[in-house]
């Protein structure tokens, strides 16, 4: 019940900071940015968007493939892609997407908790990893150009990238040298069954497993598309600007979806709106790029959505079936 009043309560948050950014930057001068947008034009950046969480599901199978459980990515797929409505559209549920794949992947594909859930963990630090250098370099290139021109945003955005890399730097630093974290955070102690599960974490992360690698590789490409589909929906709006300013833009759009608002709701569009106008492009260029690729990536989830409720059902179905063989003896 906390969980849901908080997600309501950021929702709330999200629609008056969306109107406020509406407001300011005016919905005329947004609409007819977007209507610069032909059918053809859409289904493009559909499928460049597609493809950022289909190179994902690459990046989740081959970490699987190295623990031994080999599935088609096609298989695979509707799983990740109903992993990531989830948390799009309620990122209060923290790593509720990661969980709901590892319970998913259990019950279809008979592989233990314990790897499905070390699978999703390492695909997010994975993840992590490459947004928080896109990050830095975005952000760098930015106060560069632009200078510090509103405090707010700038006290948010840093906050967000010392935090991240505070985690990060502490993460890597126990696992090279073989320190668990867990027994770290409960004073020398800690569960069997999460400590077999940092154990299979660290036993990826080392440098010497060409998986880690593979993994970084295909984090990698997935931000090349994603940096094709800002580069391509820019010039699509009519502007046309090089590639660092893009990688800041890119930026201020993961900062955005770190930050626990139903599909990044005024947020993200406030980041865009600051960022476009600090750059010279226009601040209803940036809120009319953050409303496209919201409703696009809006899309995605939605399929996600209807790829949950079969799945959703099959998991409750096995759950209570497993608990009515708990209870009847054989």
């Amino acid at each position: 019940m906390k969980r849901f009043l908080l997600s309501v309560f950021s929702l709330i948050i999200g629609v008056i900071l969306f109107g406020v950014v509406i407001g300011n930057v005016g919905w005329q001068g947004i609409w007819d940015t977007i209507i610069l947008l032909s059918g053809p034009k859409w289904v493009l950046i559909f499928l460049l968007s597609t493809a950022i969480w289909f190179v994902s599901s690459i990046r989740f199978k081959r970490i699987l493939d190295g623990m031994g459980y080999s599935l088609p990515v096609l298989v695979l797929w509707p799983t990740y892609l109903a992993g990531f409505a989830i948390s799009f559209l309620m990122p209060m549920l923290i790593l509720g997407g990661e969980l709901f794949r590892a319970y998913v992947i259990r019950d279809r594909f008979n592989i233990p908790f314990q790897k499905g859930a070390a699978s999703v963990l390492i695909e997010r630090l994975l993840e992590m990893t490459v947004l928080f250098v896109i990050i830095v370099f975005g952000f760098l290139f930015f106060f560069i150009s632009v200078g510090l021109p509103s405090k707010e945003l700038t006290y948010i955005a840093l906050g967000i990238v010392i935090t991240v890399a505070s985690l990060l730097i502490f993460f890597y630093i126990r696992t090279f040298k073989n320190k668990s974290i867990v027994r770290f955070f409960s004073r020398g102690t800690g569960n069997g069954d999460i400590l077999e599960l940092e154990r299979e974490v660290f036993r990826f992360f080392t440098f010497r497993n060409p998986r880690f690698w593979e993994g970084l590789m295909w984090s990698v490409i997935k931000n090349l598309f994603a940096l094709a589909r800002a580069w391509l929906l820019i010039i699509f709006l009519g502007k046309t600007i090089s590639l660092l300013p893009i990688l800041s833009i890119l930026s201020f759009f993961y900062i955005s979806m770190l930050i626990p608002i139903p599909a990044a709701l005024g947020i993200h569009d406030a980041f865009q709106a600051f960022a476009f106008g600090a750059l010279g492009v226009g601040a209803s260029t940036g809120a009319a790029f953050a409303l496209i690729i919201r409703a696009v990536e809006f899309l995605l989830a939605f399929i996600g959505i209807i790829l949950v409720v079969p799945l959703s059902i099959n998991f409750i179905k096995n759950r209570f079936l497993e608990r009515i063989g708990k209870i009847i003896p054989k």
